[in-house]
Order: C-alpha cells, then sequence, then structure tokens
C-alpha cells in the first residue's frame, strides 16, 4: 500500500508539471498511460554480512509475463520545444515467482522514475540527460530456511538514484507522418548510484488523429547494483503499448 501511495504521488507530480505547461506557447505536450508487460532475469541477494546472504535467481520467461505480472502502472509525459525535450516518467511494476533454485516464492515491487531533458541535436537525433530513482522492495519465502533466517520469510529493500546520459532516434514512416518508429538507449549509474544500468526502448507509433496515438514496441532494462546488503543484478524486459494524448 505505501508503494502504492508513492506511484500515485509521482504520478500526480507529473500531472502538475503537465497542467502549467500546457499553457505556455510554441511547446507540444503528450501524456501516455502504457502497460509494460515485463518479467526478470537476474539474481537478486538479501542479508548480506556476517550471517553470509540469501541469494535467488528470478527468471521470468515471455510466456509467464503475464501470469507473473500482479500490477502495473507506468506513465509517460513530455514537454517538447523547438530545441528542448522535458521527459518525466514513473513505472510501477509487482511481480512473484516460484523460486527454482532455492525452493519457494519471492515477490518483487519495482518502482522506477525518471525525469530527463532531451537536447535536438539534429532533426531526427536528440542527446539525453538526467536521473532515474529505482526503489526495489523484495520478499522471499523459502521452503528450507538458512539458520539466520529461521522463519523462511526475508525481506529487503532499497533505493537509489543514478545519473543518466543517452539518445534517441525519432522519425517518420510514411509522407502523411502518422506512422513514426522510435530507438533510445542510455546508460547511468557508473558507480554513482548503480554499478552500471542500461536501457534500451524501440517502438512504433500510430496517430489516429493530431490528438490520439498508438504506441507501441519493445523495452528492456538492466540494472547492476550492490550495496554489501542488497544485490540487485536483473534485466527487466518486455513488450509495452500506451496510448497517447496529444496537445
Amino acid at each position: 500500500m505505501k508503494k502504492i501511495k508513492v506511484v500515485l504521488a509521482m504520478m500526480g507530480v507529473v500531472l502538475l508539471v503537465a497542467a502549467p505547461a500546457a499553457k505556455a506557447d510554441g511547446w507540444e505536450f503528450s501524456l501516455t498511460p502504457y502497460l509494460w508487460a515485463n518479467g526478470l532475469d537476474g539474481t537478486v541477494g538479501l542479508g548480506a554480512g556476517d550471517d553470509g546472504e540469501i541469494v535467488v535467481d528470478f527468471d521470468t520467461s515471455f510466456s509467464d509475463i503475464l501470469d507473473n505480472l500482479d500490477m502495473a502502472v507506468p506513465i509517460h509525459f513530455e514537454a517538447k520545444a523547438p530545441v528542448w525535450t522535458l521527459i518525466a516518467e514513473v513505472n510501477y511494476v509487482s511481480l512473484s515467482q516460484e523460486l527454482g533454485n532455492v525452493g519457494g516464492e519471492g515477490e518483487i515491487d519495482v518502482l522506477v522514475a525518471e525525469l530527463l531533458a532531451g537536447w535536438q541535436w539534429t532533426e531526427t537525433v536528440e542527446i539525453l540527460f538526467g536521473s532515474r530513482y529505482y526503489s526495489y522492495d523484495v520478499g522471499l519465502t523459502l521452503d528450507v530456511p538458512p539458520p539466520s533466517f529461521p522463519d523462511g520469510t526475508v525481506d529487503g529493500d532499497t533505493y537509489w538514484v543514478d545519473p543518466v546520459v543517452g539518445i534517441r532516434y525519432g522519425g517518420q514512416l510514411n509522407r502523411r507522418g502518422t506512422w513514426t518508429s522510435q530507438f533510445r538507449a542510455d546508460v547511468g549509474g557508473f558507480g554513482l548510484g548503480s554499478d552500471l544500468t542500461w536501457n534500451v526502448r524501440v517502438g512504433l507509433g500510430y496517430d489516429f488523429s493530431e490528438t490520439v496515438g498508438l504506441r507501441f514496441g519493445y523495452h528492456w532494462l538492466d540494472v547492476d547494483y550492490n550495496d554489501n546488503k542488497f544485490l540487485f543484478d536483473v534485466l527487466q524486459q518486455g513488450p509495452e503499448i500506451g496510448l497517447s494524448f496529444m496537445w
């Protein structure tokens, strides 16, 4: 419930950014609620230190994504001027999975929020820079509990902020401009938050009108973080689809 309140608060911030900006001249805006049906592939470690560490593998295949997806609340906002673009996004996802390597069940809540600026380098290419906030809450229920966790329940959470730099390409695919393509790649962390993260999105868009459009594609987010008490080395990936409202 606490995470849901945080998500709603951050979504409110996005909308507050959008509202006054909508009155500005020379700007174009879009708000896109979307679904990212993502799974996890990687390693999560909890309880590091003198008592040892519980390390589990999360591995959700494409066919298992919807079965393991408990909740997803993503929203994306952009404010675009001739040279600059402001990008704000909030993405909350809750997943659960049986733990094959140790036996038991794992639940993970992921909150990722970003605030980026884009500088128009060419007509189709933007340079991106800004920050991304991560919050992870992991709960494990183990069939065979270790001595350091006799009740078989292990919980851990952490959060941090990464600096991010990247590039984004966007172009039209037909003369009318109703079909568009987009590619985005960025990296972050550099040891200041996570050790390293990389993020790639590829997608297509179709505009039904000047105010409504469909967006769909595929999204990869790889995070490598370790603060000696919380290990998160996981690739999130999956298809995404959204409906854009433009003004």
